[in-house]
């Protein structure tokens, strides 16, 4: 039987994009909100906008967020229950009242609530978001992390930090057969961020691969939420588009290799890994020395042209025996980073 509503703990979720394919954070809380509400013992609230097709100016100046905390303020008034204020953060909206409505929250908070800070990066974020960072972690009594140099900034007596599980936030609902084929399938799957990855250096490098290679086995599949329209005009690759998670899932069985092209370095932050090793791809590119030492996927030296080259290479010619033994090593390594797995670290918080 289900617990009465005033038994209950209440999570409430903020986030931007809940649900939304086209921002990675809006999507896996959406799948971890999923999970936990599979508790009855927990009651789950979600404050979030869609804020994916706004310019950075209009980002900046927006009070869409800060409405949300405003929303989320007035429930809080009417609750004595025990609370989880649970901020999916970084979002992309800057406007400084954002943190003026998340102090208001704080100072009238009961004692029982606490302000939970998932933080997905910080380290390699720009300047801009740091400082944003920097002013929000001090109201927050919980930070979740992955990595531990996002935190070390930080540290101190009256926060306490946990970590977590970046999830495969589009899990498959089967194993897929490996069947050895002339063919190989290789793959980019993730949003279009020039910055944030090395797009471009990777299109490029195939391009010429292409040029240069005597016999090719490979087909390059771009895979994204994100449009692009010169992706979209390149011959040498086909272009994925919009697809909901049954159908990524279903193309990524396809596929043997999966490139990572992040800077500086593929780490525990990347939701993309996870997606990748659970659909028993091999991942390709540079590695935080914790993968490397757990020899997964292929590693690359670093992601410029002459390296992304020797990798098609390599590929092109990695027989069929090794791409088993790599995949089943990626598959472990997936199972580990399921949604279910990563939904823990929040019932683990009504410990603290």
């Amino acid at each position: 039987m289900d617990l009465s509503s005033s038994n209950k703990t209440h999570f409430f979720f903020v986030c931007t994009n809940y649900g939304s394919t086209k921002d990675g954070i809006g999507h896996y809380t959406s799948k971890i909100v999923d999970e936990l509400r599979k508790n009855s013992s927990l009651k789950i609230t979600t404050y979030s906008v869609t804020t994916h097709h706004l310019s950075k100016l209009k980002l900046l100046f927006s009070m869409k967020m800060s409405l949300e905390l405003l929303r989320l303020k007035r429930e809080l008034q009417k609750k004595s229950d025990n609370s989880y204020i649970i901020l999916e953060y970084p979002f992309v909206e800057y406007n400084p009242s954002f943190l003026l409505m998340l102090l208001s929250i704080k100072a009238k908070k009961n004692i029982k609530s606490k302000i939970v800070v998932s933080l997905h990066e910080y380290s390699r974020t720009k300047l801009f978001r740091k400082l944003f960072i920097r002013l929000l972690i001090p109201m927050s009594d919980v930070v979740l992390y992955t990595k531990d140099e996002d935190i070390k900034p930080f540290i101190n007596d009256i926060i306490v930090f946990k970590r977590r599980l970046i999830p495969a936030n589009i899990e498959p609902s089967n194993r897929k057969i490996l069947k050895q084929t002339r063919e190989l399938n290789i793959c980019f799957f993730g949003i279009v961020n020039f910055e944030t990855k090395e797009i471009r250096n990777m299109i490029e490098a195939w391009e010429m691969y292409l040029d240069m290679v005597l016999e090719n086995k490979l087909t390059f599949h771009f895979i994204s939420s994100s449009f692009h329209s010169d992706i979209q005009a390149n011959n040498h690759l086909i272009y994925h588009f919009d697809l909901d998670d049954n159908e990524v899932s279903e193309l990524l069985h396809k596929m043997q290799f999966m490139i990572l092209p992040l800077k500086p370095k593929i780490s525990t932050n990347n939701g993309s890994l996870s997606v990748c090793c659970l659909h028993e791809c091999v991942p390709v590119g540079v590695f935080d020395d914790y993968y490397n030492k757990k020899e997964l996927g292929l590693s690359m030296k670093n992601y410029s042209m002459q390296e992304f080259i020797r990798i098609y290479e390599s590929i092109n010619n990695t027989a069929f025996s090794r791409i088993t033994e790599m995949a089943e090593v990626a598959y472990r390594h997936g199972k580990k980073m399921s949604i279910k797995n990563s939904a823990k670290s929040y019932l683990e918080l009504l410990a603290l």
